[in-house]
């Protein structure tokens, strides 16, 4: 409850360019960021505790991260505007609907497209991109375009290797 209240007002308000700000208020509630990570003011972080971000990764404008379970995101990875992260869902086939949750990995260099979304589970290689608007239900390979609904690979990705 004290986080809801923390994002809703400090942390929402808070001028765009003081991602140190915001990584200190999300750290305080448990979460793992780099010092060089940037997280928007308008991207909403459910439960920061479960949140790991590397070196350099960024969340953009009004992404939804949910994370009810770990959230990693790897080093030089974007997450971009209005994407949605979900670790959380319920057994549809259960009269009791449980909740489920399971991991999100998003891993080196990866671009996640506006407006995208990932779901419980979902492990996306090192330097894939994943298209605009695309919904993520399974594993993605490394150096690889995916894209659509459900989000499969199109191509390969031909690029540099890892920064040093």
């Amino acid at each position: 409850a004290a986080w809801k209240i923390v994002q809703a007002t400090i942390y929402r308000f808070s001028p765009a360019k003081l991602n140190c700000w915001r990584r200190f208020l999300l750290r305080c509630f448990g979460a793992s960021i780099a010092a060089t990570a940037a997280v928007r003011n308008t991207a909403r972080v459910e439960c920061p505790w479960n949140l790991v971000m590397g070196p350099h990764s960024s969340i953009g404008e009004y992404s939804w991260i949910y994370t009810l379970d770990k959230i990693f995101i790897g080093e030089y990875a974007c997450v971009g505007q209005y994407v949605k992260l979900l670790t959380g869902s319920h057994d549809p086939c259960d009269p009791s609907f449980p909740l489920i949750t399971r991991p999100i990995t998003i891993g080196y260099g990866c671009w996640i497209a506006v407006g995208a979304i990932v779901l419980p589970g979902v492990q996306i290689g090192d330097l894939a991109v994943v298209g605009a608007g695309s919904v993520v239900t399974k594993d993605l390979p490394e150096r690889t375009i995916c894209a659509g609904n459900p989000c499969r690979p199109l191509k390969k990705r031909h690029l540099w290797e890892k920064v040093a």
